[in-house]
């Protein structure tokens, strides 16, 4: 099988390295342990060059299931989608923004694009809210310009498993 997110990475991992660098001009250091682009399926679209921990679709599946989970209290209050999600752990943060959809091809329903952000505790909660919205227009040009994004993105659950064995997952 073809990989075919290869191409996006190498479109969008340099944005995702810009918002890094970018937080890190603004505030006068670092933070960013792990940048991850993903849809509503856990599906890693791209990732930030400096991504620290070893396996991105842990995180990005655990970016989708609090994606699905404040979908579903979205419905049960009665109220619009989810904004973000914002967890605090002792010594992290952890950060999950939809910044939109990407229409498919062949009929498919279009895919939520998700902002999850691993980050060190001490960083600026809403310096990195207001970022994602800054680079989320950026980003989602991209995705719509890479054809082998929207194809990871248009993959069954049959196809995706297949290609994760491919990459060694």
């Amino acid at each position: 099988m073809t990989r075919p997110a290869m191409a996006s990475m190498d479109e969008i991992t340099p944005i995702l390295d810009e918002f890094t660098r970018a937080y890190a001009r603004l505030t006068g250091r670092g933070g960013m342990r792990g940048i991850l682009l993903i849809d509503q399926d856990a599906k890693v679209i791209a990732k930030n060059s400096m991504f620290c921990l070893k396996k991105p679709w842990d995180m990005g599946g655990i970016g989708a299931a609090l994606y699905g989970v404040s979908k579903q209290a979205s419905l049960y209050f009665n109220s619009a989608g989810m904004e973000r999600i914002s967890i605090v752990f002792d010594n992290l943060k952890f950060f999950v923004k939809c910044i939109g959809k990407v229409p498919l091809d062949d009929g498919k329903p279009s895919r939520e694009v998700l902002f999850v952000i691993l980050s060190e505790k001490h960083v600026k909660e809403g310096l990195v809210i207001i970022q994602m919205r800054k680079f989320a227009p950026k980003i989602l040009e991209a995705i719509h310009k890479s054809s082998g994004t929207t194809k990871l993105l248009g993959l069954d659950e049959r196809s995706v498993k297949s290609y994760l064995l491919g990459l060694g997952a």
